[in-house]
């Protein structure tokens, strides 16, 4: 991917977060309700992420460069029901999609990543002083919601995927993720505090939101901005502190496969379209459908900011209920970077 963010673009999104969160402390579901409320993370996104004016080129008009921010609701969270399980596991809190598109008078591509978070907030002194995976709590016991949330992050052992923790017919089946450095690219958790940090655990906290891999006792060091940074950069960045494991992963996009299922994906590409297919068509950016507008088997609850005027505080009101009181809902973000020189956009 030619998007290379920076360690200050990082800073830039932590910082905001800092402002989100002016007082440390709150359960799972209220913390994630302000990072995708109306004063939330998309708005820093949208201008950390916006591109510069690309040169002008001799004898031609610039290239133009988009990037658009957007958040959907799926209605129901997808689980995944592990072959040696009897008990389905949510496969994530969030979903983070990026799409990066290049199109030339001679044709286009467009290369995907998702990157999946599983959050918690953390609650004992020895988490909120250094916090580490599993977070909350910090040593599942075995065969626990926790415990299986890791394994199926940490492992990923076949498993069949549903829409939803009550659903009876799945997405797909035999689905094994295939991974190649260990602990894997494509889940992270991420940790807040449920309790104010005091004065001596509060250093810890550079970002309300510590990031590690899927991984026992891995040290939660390194900020959401400067995770989502490496993710938007194609997993790490010339641009900042190179770290062992990349921030998620790629997979196989093809626009066809939004109204059917995907007879040729397999692995992490089924599992990433098969959440796509669950999303409203209004959130797909048109270059991502062929444009056309795409109708989707789920109804969605969705909201795209900015929204119309008159519906700001509707929709950041609704925006909160739902993530408070409806655990069954996943967000999913949506970040797409289109450079264009047949400035056809």
């Amino acid at each position: 991917m030619s998007t290379q963010l920076t360690q200050s673009q990082a800073n830039q999104i932590d910082s905001a977060l800092h402002s989100i969160y002016p007082r440390l402390g709150g359960g799972e579901l209220t913390q994630l309700a302000k990072l995708f409320g109306s004063n939330g993370i998309l708005r820093t996104l949208r201008t950390v992420l916006n591109p510069p004016p690309p040169p002008q080129p001799l004898g031609g008009n610039p290239p133009r460069v988009s990037v658009t921010v957007q958040l959907a609701w799926i209605d129901k969270r997808p689980y995944a029901l592990m072959h040696d399980e009897q008990h389905k596991v949510e496969i994530a809190d969030v979903a983070v999609f990026y799409f990066d598109t290049n199109r030339w008078s001679t044709g286009s591509s467009t290369t995907a990543r998702c990157l999946l978070l599983q959050a918690k907030a953390v609650k004992t002194a020895a988490q909120l002083s250094a916090p580490t995976v599993c977070l909350n709590p910090p040593a599942p016991k075995s065969n626990t919601t926790t415990e299986r949330e890791l394994r199926l992050l940490s492992k990923w052992p076949k498993f069949d995927m549903y829409l939803g923790s009550n659903s009876n017919i799945p997405l797909a089946t035999n689905i094994q993720v295939p991974f190649s450095t260990s602990p894997p690219p494509m889940g992270w958790f991420m940790g807040t505090p449920m309790i104010r940090p005091s004065s001596s655990q509060v250093s810890t906290w550079v970002s309300p939101w510590m990031c590690a891999p899927a991984d026992q006792d891995h040290a939660c060091d390194e900020t959401l901005g400067s995770l989502l940074c490496r993710h938007f950069s194609g997993g790490q960045s010339h641009n900042i502190i190179k770290r062992p494991v990349d921030a998620g992963a790629p997979f196989n996009y093809n626009p066809a496969f939004l109204n059917r299922r995907a007879p040729s994906a397999t692995n992490w590409d089924l599992l990433c379209i098969e959440m796509i297919r669950a999303v409203s068509g209004q959130i797909i950016p048109p270059h991502l459908t062929n444009g056309v507008r795409q109708n989707r088997s789920q109804l969605a609850v969705m909201y795209s900011f900015p929204v119309w005027p008159a519906l700001k505080v509707l929709a950041a009101t609704a925006l909160n209920i739902f993530m408070r009181f409806s655990k069954k809902r996943m967000p999913i973000l949506i970040v797409s970077r289109v450079f264009d020189e047949t400035h056809d956009l």
